[in-house]
C-alpha cells in the first residue's frame, strides 16, 4: 500500500469501519436486547397494545454518541433469547426469537446490552438464582462471540391493583441480581432504576408499562453510560 494510499484509508475508511464495528470511539453501536420496557409499548384499551412515540431508542439515540441497535421483543425473556424459539409472553400469536448465538454471528456492534428480566421477576416463577445463571450465561456468549456485555438494572414499577408489593420486591431482588453478576463477572451495569421515577405518574395507564416522562429520563440515563462504557463521550 502506497502512502498516500494509507493516507486515505486512515482517514475516510478506518472511521468507517470502526463505526460498523462498534468500536470505543465516536460512532460506537450498542445492540440491545431488552422488552416492551425498551420497546416502549404498553395496553390502550387493555388488550390492545400500541407502540409509544418516541420509542427508547429513538430517545437514547438523540440524548448521546452510542448508536442503539434495537433488538428488543416484548415479553421476551432471557432464556428465551439465548435458546431461540417461541416468545411464551410475547404480543403476537406465534412469535419467535432466534438464539442469541446466532444473532451476534451477524452483528456488527461491539456491545451487547441485556435489559431483560421484568417478565421473569414479575410474571413467572423463575428464581433469582435461576436468572443469575442464565444472566452469566448471556455473558459467556456474548465474550465468545467478541464483544462487550452489558448489564441493564430493572425499571421502576408502583404499587397498583396489577403490580402488587411481592412483584415490586422481585423486581428488586432480580435488579440486584443483575448487578451482582456483573460485579463478579466484570461487565458494565447501568442503573436503569436510578433514573427519577415519580410513582404513578409514571407509569402508563395500563399500570405496567412506563410513561413518556419516564421513558425520557431513562433514555438520558441509558445513554450517558453507554458513553462512559463506550469511551464516545461527546
Amino acid at each position: 500500500m502506497t502512502r498516500r494510499a494509507l493516507a486515505l484509508f486512515l482517514t475516510f475508511l478506518l472511521p468507517v469501519l470502526l463505526a460498523a464495528c462498534g468500536g470505543g470511539a465516536p460512532g460506537a453501536s450498542a445492540a440491545m436486547f431488552s422488552d416492551s420496557s425498551w420497546t416502549t409499548s404498553y395496553f390502550d384499551p387493555p388488550g390492545v397494545l400500541v407502540v409509544g412515540s418516541p420509542t427508547m431508542t429513538e430517545l437514547a439515540n438523540a440524548a448521546g454518541p452510542v448508536h442503539v441497535i434495537d433488538h428488543s421483543a416484548n415479553g421476551l425473556q432471557l432464556a428465551e433469547l439465548l435458546r431461540g424459539g417461541p416468545v411464551l409472553m410475547g404480543a403476537a400469536v406465534g412469535q419467535t426469537v432466534q438464539p442469541l448465538t446466532l444473532q451476534l454471528g451477524s452483528e456488527l456492534a461491539r456491545y451487547v446490552v441485556f435489559g431483560l428480566g421484568h417478565v421473569e421477576a414479575l410474571f413467572t416463577d423463575t428464581t433469582p438464582s435461576e436468572f443469575a445463571a442464565t444472566a452469566r450465561e448471556a455473558v459467556v456468549a456474548v465474550r465468545a462471540a467478541g464483544k462487550t456485555p452489558i448489564l441493564l438494572g430493572l425499571i421502576r414499577f408502583a404499587p397498583s391493583q396489577l403490580i402488587t408489593p411481592t412483584m415490586i420486591a422481585r423486581r428488586d431482588a432480580f435488579d440486584a441480581v443483575l448487578a451482582r453478576v456483573a460485579a463478579e463477572e466484570g461487565v458494565p451495569f447501568v442503573d436503569q432504576g436510578a433514573a427519577r421515577f415519580d410513582g404513578p405518574a409514571d407509569v402508563r395507564p395500563d399500570l405496567l408499562h412506563p410513561g413518556a416522562a419516564y421513558n425520557q429520563r431513562r433514555a438520558a440515563l441509558v445513554a450517558q453510560r453507554l458513553a462512559q462504557i463506550t469511551g464516545a463521550m461527546q
